[in-house]
């Protein structure tokens, strides 16, 4: 692994999925062969990656890292861990709710072919020990050269994106953030991330909203007053943490606007308790409005109001429901529908015609998973509500910046047919670099510090810039010795011209080459800002470069060298001579005719962009 500080962003776990014969279980597991009631929950593949390099890993929400207890216990990761006091310990409560639902034996953790038991509440708490709290805006040093600063996401309580501050520039880690109104938590930093020449979006990107997030759950709120109002019971599965505590909000303001508070509301939950009493205790990462409520006598979220009040119940277990007086509304647990007091729930109430089963988590919207249940008399539907950023918001997001910005979509590559043509009208300042494929490995030029440079007036005189880009700016490549002079300026002494060694047979001037007589033009963009180069995009430049010069003239013989991460192409008729540094992102052009230079410069936007 290269040198320099090595971050990891997260370390999620996947969605659970029946374990079948297929896999083989841990020699301690009890003999009996695998089934539908058993389930496997897939780490990111780390194969390319000692986790004793990791320098930090940075968190961003309360549900990214639930397979971080495998890093921190089982593996030889020793380093540091960031993350906000409220995605901490919310994460922890989800964590747990895991554990209690798929420990002994029923979950199972997979890294690569290997199957893992489930985390145990020892690993899960030495874990939490493990973890650095952190305020967003509060200034982190990560290494001797780079900055890291928390900012808020917007997505739910404690929801972060990071910036990191090299010697460079800055990057924007952009994790599972919104826009979208109403929220519980505190509004995303998009001030922060204006100052990034790099954005990488690391978090879930919401499909289209043809359906606003708003009118979706105005369309809930109509169905469950439908349900209740015909005495049927409502069942939403959902997690722990984060939009539950927005719907039980809008839910219940619903039902006391159309004079329906005689129905309460219940959540069901091994956690439901901590869950609902850690939010309101964290109320540094709530909305301004929430945070208002902190200086009256009202909790900053309203759900405890209505525990006071009596129109919420908490539950460990469905079974202190059924004593109650219905109809119910009902939080549960498990938006998977695989595990939990959801299954128990519609057990129950599967043969009644006016109950109805609500599905709002948009990973977890197919029916399938209910076929053990079949048939139903219960009705089911489909709404999901998705808070996270739209393909749209991202491109309006980018195209407000006023500066050139690169924009990576690292871990989407089912995506990027729609990325492309959503993020299509920010390509003329915006370069956007997808991955195609999970594991690729994707570089992009950092940059370099900059200074104010003092030149002498003689030295100033030699110098000759010739046109750079589109952008009609023209640059010039100098050689020289610098040092650092007062107020971070730099003091540049130039080397004299070094001579060339090569003859012309036609008299030669200097760099002529063979048959000319004039000086060598050459073209040299180092460190590009607008170059951005992968494997594919620099195979390509090279294939169009030879082809361009293959096509100049029939007695035109083009030699391509490589050598490490460099790439030379040499043609020998008209003398053209193309270097590209795949590892530096420089390419530099010589030629006797500038024509030549124009030309191998149109194919470097076909082939790699520019912003």
């Amino acid at each position: 692994m290269p040198s320099g500080t090595h971050i990891l962003v997260d370390c999620p776990l996947g969605h659970p999925q029946a374990l079948t014969t297929h896999y083989k279980l841990p020699r301690s597991t009890p003999s009996y062969a695998a089934s539908a009631s058993r389930f496997r929950f897939v780490l990111p593949n780390l194969d390319s990656v000692d986790p004793a390099t990791i320098d930090a890993v940075l968190l961003t929400n309360s549900s990214s890292w639930l397979g971080l207890p495998y890093l921190t216990e089982r593996t030889t990761f020793r380093g540091e861990i960031l993350a906000s006091e409220a995605a901490a310990q919310l994460g922890s409560i989800v964590l747990e709710e895991l554990v209690a639902s798929f420990g002994d034996d029923v979950g199972y953790i997979q890294i690569g072919y290997e199957l893992q038991p489930m985390f145990s509440l020892h690993e899960l708490r030495s874990c939490m020990a493990k973890i650095q709290r952190v305020s967003h805006n509060q200034i982190l040093r990560l290494g001797s050269d780079l900055m890291a600063v928390p900012v808020s996401s917007g997505f739910n309580l404690g929801s972060t994106n990071w910036i990191l501050d090299t010697s460079a520039t800055k990057i924007g880690i952009v994790g599972v953030s919104s826009v979208s109104q109403p929220q519980h938590s505190s509004r995303i930093n998009t001030e922060a991330l204006n100052d990034c020449s790099i954005w990488i979006f690391h978090g879930s990107i919401a499909a289209d909203h043809s359906v606003s997030p708003i009118a979706s759950i105005n369309s809930l709120c109509e169905r469950i007053a439908m349900a209740v109002d015909r005495g049927g019971n409502v069942i939403l599965p959902i997690g722990p943490c984060g939009y539950l505590y927005d719907l039980l909000d809008i839910i219940s303001k619903h039902l006391r606007a159309l004079g329906m508070s005689q129905f309460p509301m219940h959540y069901v939950s091994p956690v439901a308790k901590r869950s609902l009493h850690m939010a309101n205790i964290l109320g540094e990462w709530a909305s301004t409005e929430s945070q208002e409520n902190l200086y009256s006598a009202s909790t900053p979220l309203t759900h405890g109001e209505l525990l006071e009040h009596k129109r919420l119940y908490l539950h460990p277990t469905p079974a202190s429901i059924l004593r109650m007086k219905g109809p119910y509304i009902i939080f549960t647990d498990h938006a998977s529908l695989l595990s939990g007091s959801v299954r128990g729930l519609v057990a129950a109430y599967r043969q009644d015609p006016n109950s109805v089963l609500i599905l709002t988590d948009p990973s977890f919207t197919d029916q399938s998973r209910l076929t053990s249940f079949m048939p139903l008399k219960m009705k089911i539907q489909s709404l999901p509500i998705d808070t996270s950023l739209t393909l749209q918001q991202i491109a309006a997001l980018l195209d407000s910046q006023t500066s050139p910005k690169i924009a990576l979509f690292p871990s989407l590559p089912h995506l990027y047919p729609i990325l492309a043509k959503s993020l299509a009208p920010s390509a003329g300042r915006v370069r956007c670099l997808f991955s195609q494929t999970l594991g690729e490995l994707m570089e992009f030029p950092l940059g370099a510090q900059k200074y104010k440079a003092l030149l002498s007036e003689e030295s100033a005189s030699e110098i000759t810039p010739r046109l750079a880009n589109s952008w009609q700016h023209s640059l010039s490549t100098v050689r020289g010795h610098f040092r650092l002079g007062p107020n971070e300026t730099m003091i540049v002494s130039l080397d004299p011209p070094a001579s060339s060694s090569s003859s012309s047979s036609g008299g030669g001037g200097s760099g002529a080459g063979a048959g000319g007589g004039g000086a060598a033009h050459s073209d040299i963009l180092l460190d590009h800002p607008i170059l951005v180069a992968n494997s594919a995009g620099i195979e390509r430049f090279v294939a169009a470069c030879e082809q361009c010069l293959q096509h100049g003239s029939e007695s035109s013989s083009v030699h391509v060298v490589r050598d490490g991460s460099t790439t030379t192409l040499i043609e020998t008729h008209h003398h053209v001579r193309v270097a590209i540094d795949g590892q530096g992102l420089s390419v530099a052009i010589t030629a006797e005719d500038l024509e030549w230079i124009q030309k191998i410069r149109r194919l470097i936007p076909e082939c790699f962009g520019t912003l």
